[in-house]
């Protein structure tokens, strides 16, 4: 199974933030949702990835979250904000 990073932004339409690196990835956030298939080994469950949201080269933030291997992984990424005030990301599970 693959590793499967998907996130959704609420407040797409608002964005701040125009672009997503993750596992030295970069990604231009051009729609409501992405799915981004992580590529890592490890021999653990889990692992902590750093986000990195960008404005411009020099206007960016970093979060760190838990990526399950061979799962989806389900967030909400508020992009909003350039302060940090909304921004944020939320595990959700789409089941429940």
């Amino acid at each position: 199974m693959d590793t499967i990073l998907h996130l959704e932004f609420p407040d797409f339409e608002l964005k701040y933030y125009n672009s997503i690196e993750v596992n030295s990835q970069i990604i231009k956030i051009s729609k409501n949702s992405e799915d981004i298939k992580i590529y890592k080994i490890t021999n653990r469950e889990c692992y902590i990835e750093t986000i990195k949201l960008f404005n411009n080269n020099d206007d960016y933030v970093e979060h760190k979250i838990k990526i399950r291997i061979n799962k989806n992984n389900n967030f909400y990424c508020f992009i909003s904000s350039k302060y940090c005030f909304t921004f944020e990301i939320l595990n959700f599970d789409k089941k429940k």
